[in-house]
């Protein structure tokens, strides 16, 4: 017979739970993300180096020595390095290295540009066209050459022939190379600079540079002649030296045929023949310096001084001057006339 199970009282006061009915597991409240944003801040870069340093050195201490001796080597370099351009600063060299110095060749030749440029627009007719490089033809356009009697050239453009002068440039040189010498004479108009930098101007020669010497072999015998007969002249004096001149051919073939006219109406004492400091020696002499005039010395206001200069504004190219005024001589006011380059060849005729 079965004994009855014994009831027990504390069993008895809590009801059954059922496997499927267990309460749920008390969960956490959900974390405020604005507050945890908020209450969280990034460690500062200082504290962040120094946090890994003091782990390299508790694990690695031979790499961190060697990372700290890279270190200081690298920062020598550098204080290295700044100690000799300020150095080099100071003792007057250009950051640029030598070839922006003030003596380097790339300055060089743009000194030697802007020297030709300001010369030509100076002492060349406008109407003489000018072949030239880029740079060149872009440094005459700026001192107020006229563009269109420029010829530039390059490796795909440009003819030398369609130019009465060619300045002959690094850039020329390395563009035509052997053909230049047989397209230009050799004797050059002007030279500019020295060294890599030199700029000569020539003449084109469509014949040939041996054509063009005996056209200027020619001419030189010519003024010889006209030199010597106009030194006869009673109605010119001469200094010592420009009589010298006169009749030695070196005097350029629109004075010579100039001054005829002038000594029909004045009696002229000329001072001096001359020509710049850039054209080589024996290259005609294109100025001329007038110290009297009719026996009075030059003045602004001297009668024979207005009319010779009113004289000489009314003639046509060739024989209309690039200059005619009073200025301050060596001795004295004289009127300077003068005759832009080249000079012409043929002029006196065209004999043999």
């Amino acid at each position: 017979m079965a004994r009855a199970r014994e009831s027990n009282p504390a069993t008895e006061t809590q009801p059954r739970v059922s496997n499927w009915e267990k309460p749920a597991r008390p969960q956490s409240p959900t974390p405020d993300p604005t507050r945890s944003e908020r209450s969280y801040q990034n460690p500062s870069w200082p504290t962040v180096v120094w946090t890994t340093v003091r782990v390299l050195a508790r694990r690695w201490p031979f790499r961190l020595a060697i990372f700290v001796i890279a270190g200081l080597v690298v920062a020598g370099l550098v204080l290295g390095y700044r100690a000799l351009f300020l150095t080099s600063t100071r003792a007057g060299e250009p950051p640029g290295g030598p070839s922006v110095a003030a003596g380097g060749p790339v300055s060089a030749a743009a000194a030697a540009r802007t020297e030709v440029a300001t010369w030509a627009s100076e002492n060349i007719a406008d109407t003489a066209v000018l072949a030239c490089d880029t740079a060149t033809c872009a440094e005459l356009q700026a001192h107020g050459y006229p563009a269109t009697a420029l010829v530039p050239l390059t490796a795909d453009s440009g003819d030398v022939r369609r130019a009465d002068l060619v300045v002959v440039t690094a850039a020329v040189r390395a563009l035509i190379g052997r053909n230049l010498a047989a397209l230009t004479a050799a004797q050059p108009i002007a030279v500019f600079a020295s060294g890599e930098a030199a700029i000569a101007l020539r003449a084109v020669a469509p014949a040939g540079p041996k054509a063009y010497e005996r056209r200027a072999s020619v001419d030189r015998r010519q003024r010889a002649a006209a030199g010597t007969q106009l030194g006869r002249t009673p109605r010119l004096e001469l200094t010592p030296t420009a009589g010298e001149q006169l009749r030695g051919g070196r005097v350029d073939a629109r004075i010579l045929t100039v001054l005829p006219a002038l000594l029909a109406d004045h009696t002229l004492t000329v001072e001096s023949f001359l020509v710049s400091a850039a054209e080589p020696r024996g290259a005609p002499l294109r100025v001329m310096d007038i110290a009297r005039v009719d026996g009075a010395d030059v003045a602004v206001d001297q009668a024979g001084t207005v009319d010779i200069i009113r004289f000489l504004n009314a003639q046509w190219p060739p024989f209309l001057p690039a200059g005619a005024e009073v200025v301050d001589g060596p001795d004295g006011p004289v009127l300077r006339i003068s005759y832009p380059a080249p000079s012409p060849l043929g002029l006196l005729g065209n004999g043999r």
